[in-house]
């Protein structure tokens, strides 16, 4: 019989994390001597950081962090650099920036402040790079 296995995996809520509730409510992890404990995110940079350091072995997040924490542009800084690859990667629906009511288009965001997870990630470059 194949030893048990725990695989520790932090994500953020969404439909993303759907397949790994099925699987374990249909026992296909145990069929497989595997037990997956599966842990909801609360930012970006917790998330990261907590791959790193070793505290979880697998994340979900958006690709945008990979590059940047392999890069050296996340926001905190691993010694050694961490060598983090992605797996499997996709999105299921389109990451919404979240505006004022009074806001009707990118021309209404130039010279207003624009709240992100985490200053040096791929999506907020990409913000201040369109402004």
């Amino acid at each position: 019989m194949i030893s048990q296995n725990t695989l520790s995996v932090v994500a953020f809520v969404g439909p993303e994390i759907l397949p790994l509730h099925v699987a374990s409510a249909h026992s296909y992890y145990a069929r497989e001597g595997l037990e997956v404990r599966y842990e909801a995110a609360t930012g970006s940079i917790g998330q990261m950081v907590r791959l790193i350091d070793g505290d979880c072995d697998m994340v979900m997040t958006a690709i945008d962090n990979i590059i940047a924490y392999n890069v050296v542009q996340g926001r905190v800084q691993a010694d050694p650099l961490p060598n983090l690859a992605a797996f499997l990667g996709c999105a299921s629906e389109p990451r919404q920036l979240i505006v004022l009511l009074e806001i009707s288009g990118l021309a209404d965001l130039r010279g207003r402040c624009i709240a992100v997870d985490a200053l040096n990630t791929g999506f907020s470059i990409l913000l201040r790079q369109i402004f």
